[in-house]
Order: structure tokens, then sequence, then C-alpha cells
């Protein structure tokens, strides 16, 4: 008998796809809770990093809390040298049902 590992399924990649205004990139990092992806915001031609919380933590209400707590804990950080955060939001486009907890960071 051949007894192989349980294999990870692959990972989620949000590259190419629009959520609202976003229209993501590429993916810069990965973490243990998000994904940051560089994005343009369609509206204000500008680019933008998003952070997402991974689809499987978006399902549990404490990791969202938390989430949205980093979130307003980055929005009050005030220096020149650090980016701001824009916006803390939850979707779900009907297409894709893809359902998301973000955050921009310009």
């Amino acid at each position: 008998m051949n007894f192989e590992p349980p294999q990870k399924p692959p990972a989620f990649d949000l590259t190419g796809r629009e959520m609202g205004d976003y229209q993501f990139l590429r993916r810069l990092g990965r973490g243990g809770m998000a994904d940051v992806y560089l994005a343009k915001q369609i509206t204000l031609e500008r680019k933008v990093a998003l952070k997402v919380l991974k689809p499987e933590l978006a399902r549990d209400a404490s990791y969202v809390k938390r989430f949205r707590q980093e979130a307003q804990a980055a929005a009050r950080l005030r220096q020149a040298t650090l980016s701001k955060s824009m916006k803390s939001a939850n979707s779900k486009t009907t297409t894709t049902s893809l359902r998301s907890t973000f955050r921009v960071v310009t």
C-alpha cells in the first residue's frame, strides 16, 4: 500500500478578478489570516493595496471582528511614512459567489 499525505487545495487567488470598484492585479504576499494584493481602484484610476481575509476565515465572526479592529487601529495611525487605511468592507459578487472581507491601503 502506498500512503500519501493529503494534499492541500490550491491557494485561492483573486488575480484578474474584480470586486466592486477594485480590479486585482497580482498577489503581493500571504499571511496566516489574509492575502495582500496590488489592485487598481477603477473609478479613481489609482493603484492600492488590498488586504483580503482568507475565505475560510471570513465565515467566522471572530476573525472578521479581529480584521476590522486591525483596520480601525491602522486608520488611527498618523505618520507621513505610513500608508493610510481607507476602507474596510464585506463584499459578495453574485457572478462568482466570491465573499471577501478586505481593507484598502493607499
